[in-house]
């Protein structure tokens, strides 16, 4: 379903939920800043779940469920990679495409923080990159 399509379904409120998520966004933001500062301990949120209730099963289930929302994310976003990204250039199958995407990013992770580092470094300019020219170009569409 297309943007145009969704947009004609919800009567042009399709602004209404990415406003929400932002709103949401923005609470979990200002809360993990507080906390951050209240525990400055690696861990997240099973150090904060582990404080706040001083149960260590609690904290064990909290990190799990981050450790598996994470797993999930990364699933899901390399079947995007594999089957609408890069089917565009290239004509693959989709899974093995995603668990040969996987394996190399894993592979990259093997090599040491400094190498993921660096390559986070560069794939996040990359991104900002792109972002500035789209601002620009609407800007320089707007503008006249």
């Amino acid at each position: 379903m297309t943007k145009g399509t969704l947009s004609k379904d919800v009567g042009g409120a399709l602004w209404a939920p990415l406003l929400l998520a932002l709103l949401l966004t923005l609470l979990t933001a200002g809360s993990y800043a507080e906390l951050v500062t209240k525990y400055p301990k690696a861990g997240g949120a099973a150090i904060f779940a582990e404080r706040a209730y001083k149960v260590p099963m609690v904290s064990f289930l909290v990190g799990f469920c981050m450790l598996a929302a994470g797993v999930t994310s990364a699933a899901g976003l390399s079947l995007a990679f594999a089957g609408d990204y890069l089917g565009t250039f290239v004509d693959l199958p989709p899974v093995p495409t995603a668990i040969v995407f996987l394996a190399l990013v894993a592979c990259l992770n093997a090599r040491g923080i400094s190498d993921s580092l660096k390559s986070n470094v560069v794939m996040t300019v990359i991104e900002v990159s792109g972002l500035v020219i789209v601002i620009v170009a609407v800007a320089v569409m707007l503008g006249g």
